[in-house]
């Protein structure tokens, strides 16, 4: 039998050493390739949800499109340029004279809220009193102004009757405030 103490020392570290090394480096390889497979795994899980959403994410693609072009065919640039071109389309179309309508210029600079922290820009129109209009008229032209626009809405409505004699007659005057509200970009 050999005895182990007639062995040098030099020897035995060197023995040491390589066999800690060896247990070192297997269990970072056994760790590297855990890491590597269960990050495999979490992919193959996103690439499955991805899959099955991906008909849902085109359809919403397409529907955002949609809403794309009617901001883009609803030429609300028009409506912010020149008003009266834009508002006095939709009041024809309803039927409504041009003298029972008049539109002051939109409001410079618009109007800061700051518990809702948005601004809101404004204009208003004047239902002339002298030419009044049936209130379901002055109702399908805020109707119409709103679905002619995505972001224009009727703020304000006040009508009130232009003869206050005669309450067989259907004529209303009054004004609405329409505009729209942007975030504060800061």
């Amino acid at each position: 039998m050999k005895d182990e103490a007639a062995r040098p020392q030099s020897e035995m570290d060197v023995l040491k050493f390589y066999i800690w090394l060896m247990v070192v480096m297997t269990v970072a390889i056994a760790g590297f390739s855990w890491y590597v497979w269960s990050d495999v795994e979490a992919k193959r899980k996103n690439l499955q949800q991805g899959t099955a959403w991906m008909k849902d994410l085109s359809q919403q693609g397409s529907e955002i499109q949609a809403m794309l072009a009617v901001h883009k065919n609803n030429k609300e640039d028009i409506a912010r340029d020149s008003p009266q071109t834009w508002f006095s389309n939709i009041w024809r179309r309803r039927g409504i004279n041009d003298a029972s309508v008049t539109i002051s210029p939109w409001k410079i600079p618009p109007t800061f809220h700051a518990r809702g922290k948005y601004y809101e820009e404004q204009i208003e129109l004047k239902f002339n009193p002298k030419a009044p209009l049936p209130r379901l008229s002055i109702l399908e032209f805020c109707y119409w102004v709103e679905k002619s626009s995505t972001r224009q809405r009727v703020i304000e409505l006040d009508v009130r009757r232009a003869d206050k004699e005669n309450y067989d007659l259907d004529g209303w005057a009054g004004g609405v405030t329409i505009g729209y509200r942007h975030a504060r970009n800061d």
